[in-house]
């Protein structure tokens, strides 16, 4: 796949968000999402290091939500299927 190619695929599926708008809002866009991403890890670490359980009640509630969206899938697959 040529860079040409790419570069047209790459415009039709991400392209609307930001398209014909000044690079300054780009600018602004990517700084405020890596600030956010940032505090976010941050936040993270900073809670997994202060005690032991944290992790756990993390990896406890990844598993409920991931659980219910993986129900919530199978019952509109079944329900399409009807």
């Amino acid at each position: 796949m040529g860079v040409k190619e790419t570069v047209k695929e790459m415009e039709e599926k991400t392209g609307s968000a930001l398209a014909s708008k000044p690079i300054w809002v780009f600018w602004l866009v990517y700084t405020g999402i890596s600030g956010i991403l940032f505090g976010i890890f941050y936040a993270v670490s900073a809670l997994l290091v202060v005690r032991w359980w944290v992790p756990v009640l993390v990896i406890l509630v990844i598993g409920v939500v991931w659980g219910s969206f993986a129900f919530t899938r199978s019952t509109r697959r079944e329900e399409a299927g009807k």
